[in-house]
């Protein structure tokens, strides 16, 4: 295999791997179970997926947090903080639109 084959070889998994990862501004959907973490008056919600990991979602009324609370939800909306490569803080999205999961 010559060398150029090598290097694409080597690096086609690394080009997809970092062009499947949402950016900022990207509209994405994502399923998952919706939790609330922490204690009022500084409550977040959390989306934990089962694929990407946990997200922040941002966005919804007192009302929405609680109706949806550990149940499986479909989220879409805009990416406002992409997941970072360190990992110290949790992606965030803001969400246009909330569903039961199918």
């Amino acid at each position: 295999m010559s060398r150029g084959r090598l290097l694409l070889t080597l690096l086609f998994p690394l080009a997809v791997v970092a062009c499947a990862a949402p950016t900022a501004g990207d509209a994405t959907t994502l399923r998952g179970q919706l939790l609330l973490k922490g204690n009022a008056p500084h409550v977040s919600v959390v989306l934990e997926t089962a694929d990407q990991g946990r997200w922040e979602l941002l966005g919804l009324s007192a009302e929405q947090r609680s109706s949806w609370q550990r149940q499986a939800v479909r989220v879409s909306g805009k990416v406002i903080r992409p997941p970072p490569a360190n990992g110290l803080l949790l992606p965030q999205l803001q969400v246009d639109h909330i569903a039961a999961a199918q």
